[in-house]
This record gives structure tokens, sequence and C-alpha cells, in this order.
């Protein structure tokens, strides 16, 4: 009789738990699908390139704390997870996404799934889409999807209105005991130090150490140094000190009429 109690006990027991878990499965999975909301997947299966890469998907993500995307608008309390799909195992790496030209940071999330972040209000629709291993940044390194990025029409944008808004440049003249000027620049989607390497920002041609913190690279400038720089000079940002350097990307123009002053 006491052993006929006893394994009842561990039955009604192992039976408490197995509904636990799978009380905090569904509990798991239905918080994951409010916060990550699949808003566009493609359908291919053929796997394309070196990387092996098949499809995409594209996630919605709310955000604890809305983000202000210092752009004139309201903050936004969404981001994007651009993941990217391959039909094999992923060598252990650092990866890069492409939307069109534009590189982002990207990291294997798992044996064969690739994301990035984007923090932006909208996505180009029919953009591009491609994946690299860290610094293979040539267009033949990329093995690139046969389908496009498909964008809800409510997060969308023409590729005509591709955004190098979506980085702020800002101007600021410090009040030190010798001022100076600061060349700030807030690029959402890159990380300014990645994979070991920083990156330069080149003015007009000519290339200079920048210090980061985040997404947002730094520049400072003697008074004397900013004055020979020319207004409306293109501003681009890449890692190596020639024109053609790999991920070099131009970021928009100097405008010496924002300056703020501290």
């Amino acid at each position: 009789m006491f052993k006929k109690i006893v394994n009842l006990l561990i039955f009604a027991s192992l039976g408490f738990f197995v509904g636990l878990s799978i009380c905090s499965a569904q509990n798991e999975t239905g918080l994951h699908m409010k916060k990550n909301d699949v808003i566009s997947k493609g359908s291919n299966n053929s796997p394309v390139g070196e990387l092996g890469v098949t499809t995409y998907r594209l996630e919605k993500i709310r955000l604890e704390t809305p983000l202000d995307l210092k752009d004139g608008m309201p903050p936004i309390d969404y981001a994007f997870h651009l993941l990217i799909i391959t039909d094999k195992e992923l060598p252990v790496s650092g990866f890069s996404i492409w939307l069109n030209d534009t590189q982002l940071s990207a990291s294997a999330t798992d044996s064969k799934l690739v994301g990035a972040m984007l923090y932006r209000r909208a996505l180009p629709d029919g953009a591009t889409l491609g994946l690299s291993k860290y610094g293979e940044d040539e267009i033949v390194d990329r093995s690139i999807l046969p389908e496009k990025l498909n964008v809800p029409s409510e997060y969308a944008i023409s590729l005509e209105e591709l955004e190098p808004a979506q980085v702020v440049i800002k101007l600021l003249r410090r009040s030190l005991r010798v001022p100076v000027m600061e060349l700030r620049l807030d690029i959402p989607e890159m990380p300014c130090y990645i994979g070991g390497i920083g990156f330069l920002i080149e003015i007009d041609g000519r290339n200079f150490n920048s210090s980061c913190a985040g997404r947002s690279m730094f520049l400072s400038f003697s008074i004397e140094e900013f004055a020979k720089l020319r207004d409306g000079a293109e501003v681009a940002v890449k890692r190596g000190a020639g024109r053609e350097s790999a991920g070099r990307r131009v970021v928009g123009r100097l405008n010496k009429s924002t300056i703020e002053y501290e």
C-alpha cells in the first residue's frame, strides 16, 4: 500500500513538472512572438554562393525604450532584425549582411542563421541582400540572394530615397581652454569599432583617425584645421587609407552652417 502511494505521488509530481514545463514553453513562445514579429520572409530554397544562402526573414522588435533618431520626427519604439538563412553550417567567423551596398555588422544566431539589427524608421523595399565573411567586402565575395527584400508598405521607402540622412552629422564648438571643433557621426546600423578594427573618417579626400563610443564616431580639430576644410566637402567612413578602401561609405557632406556651441 505504501509503495502504491509513493508511486502515485511520484507520478503526480512528474505530471505537475511536465505541465509546468509546457506552460513555461508556451509563455516563452508567446512573449517571443510579441517581441519579434515576422513582417516579411522569402521563399527561395536553392542555395547560392560560397555561404549557401537560401532566403531571409525580417522581424520587427519592440523596444523597451523609444529611440530618438534625431531626424526631427517622433522617436521610434521598434527596430528591425534582418536574418539571412543558409542551407549549410556556417564557419566560425564574423559576418557582414549587405543591404544593397550598405554593410551591416552581423553575427551568427544559429549554425545556419546570421542576423543584423537595424535601428531605422523604414527600410528600402526591393533592396538586394547579400552575406559575406567579415573583412571580405568586394562584390565577388558576397553570396547574393536571388530574391529581393520585401518590406511592408508602412515601413517601406523606395530605393530612390535611400538615406544618407540616416547618418547624423553634428558639428560642435567646445569652449575649452583651447577651443576645438568636434565632428560627430551617429550611424544607427553600424558599430564604429567591429572585429577589432576602427574606422577612418574621410573629409574631402583627407583621412582622419576617429574615436568612438557605441554607434557614434568623434573627430576633433583645432579651429585653424577646421577653417581649412571645404564647406560642402564629401564625408565618408572606411577601414583603409585609399579611396577604394573596403567598406567605404559616403555618409553626407560637411555643412559649416550647422555648428552648435557649448
